[in-house]
């Protein structure tokens, strides 16, 4: 219920029989979107997937495969325009060490170098502003290029 690292980051386990190393690990950061296409790929590597050409996820296989070979280092973006009872609708990007927080309801942008912050208790956003509009930039892209629906205000609502 949380774009913060406690409510996204969790371990995930893959075991392969035949493929995987027993023991090995990886730190390299995944998104549950990541599974589909690693799945497709497990059962049918020869075939053509153009269903995953579009689809925000990519095949896990050179992780599991420990070579990474393949692998490239991306961004993983987050969206949840609703409210809920932990968090008011907010966007999340993650490059690298940098996380940025977008929250729609105050415009708040919050900004955590996740290596030196892991509790991300420090808002970088005011000492790093170049990162956060970098960051910003991409987030707004990524929802575009996505149409992420984005909330809107409700017209029949009524405090009384």
């Amino acid at each position: 219920g949380s774009l913060y690292e406690g409510g996204i980051r969790v371990p995930t386990i893959i075991r392969w029989p035949g493929v995987t190393t027993s023991g090995t690990s990886t730190r390299q950061p995944i998104s549950t979107q990541d599974l589909y296409p690693t799945i497709m790929d497990m059962v049918q590597p020869e075939e053509d997937h153009e269903q995953l050409a579009n689809f925000d996820g990519v095949s896990l296989t050179p992780l599991l495969k420990a070579s990474n070979e393949g692998w490239q280092d991306r961004n993983l973006f987050w969206h949840y325009p609703h409210y809920y009872p932990t968090t008011t609708p907010v966007s999340a990007i993650r490059q690298g060490d940098w996380k940025l927080l977008e929250y729609f309801e105050d415009n708040r942008i919050e900004l955590y170098n996740l290596k030196e912050d892991i509790g991300e208790e420090n808002n970088l956003e005011k000492v790093h502003p170049e990162k956060a509009k970098e960051l910003l930039e991409l987030l707004a892209v990524w929802r575009q290029e996505m149409d992420a629906p984005m909330p809107q205000i409700n017209p029949e609502y009524s405090q009384n």
